[in-house]
């Protein structure tokens, strides 16, 4: 999804499109909100903004490098959840994220790791993540999606620039579910 889809959540776009434009865009992000509202979405049409070649800057959605991000399948713009026991992200998950932060993307303008469920971190994987949160390497930009940031460690909240994605509307929760919709309701 490109930045310009992305339903009900003008402030949000509207901030991370600046920080686009001025060159100004955080080495790390907290995107905060309920679930559903397009948290994920957003970050993967950051990546798209940060990589596309026929619109830089805010990305086209249907080129190669955007349809590789949309589906999952870019090398620069990998995700990360819950994978251990209990639904938790564990230390395995943040040393692969701290290796990928501390290297040079592979083929793209930018890396933009994204990991989903952040606040199932357990403490390990929160403490190994603390460095790389302060000093990724250049072109390296981290995005952590949340509905309840008040279970990360205040070190990572610090450590982020903060966005927050507020609840939708029926009538933007329905044109989320169906796109054709959204001519109609809005």
């Amino acid at each position: 999804m490109r930045l310009a889809d992305l339903v009900g959540q003008d402030t949000a776009r509207t901030a991370l499109l600046r920080a686009i434009e001025r060159g100004h865009l955080a080495h790390a992000y907290l995107f905060d909100g309920p679930a559903g509202v397009g948290k994920r979405g957003a970050a993967l049409g950051l990546a798209m903004a940060l990589n596309c070649t026929q619109a830089p800057g805010s990305g086209c959605g249907v080129c190669e490098v955007c349809r590789r991000i949309e589906a999952g399948l870019h090398p620069d713009v990998p995700s990360f959840g819950p994978s251990g026991p209990g639904g938790q992200i564990v230390i395995d998950d943040a040393r692969t994220i701290q290796a990928l932060a501390r290297s040079r993307p592979h083929e793209a303008a930018a890396r933009v790791i994204v990991v989903d469920d952040a606040d199932a971190m357990n403490p390990n994987a929160a403490n190994c993540l603390l460095k790389t949160l302060e000093e990724p390497l250049a072109r390296n930009h981290l995005v952590l999606c949340t509905s309840a940031p008040d279970r990360l460690l205040p070190t990572i909240r610090s450590r982020t620039q903060h966005v927050r994605f507020r609840p939708l509307s029926v009538a933007e929760l329905l044109a989320v579910e169906h796109p054709t919709r959204m001519r109609m309701v809005g």
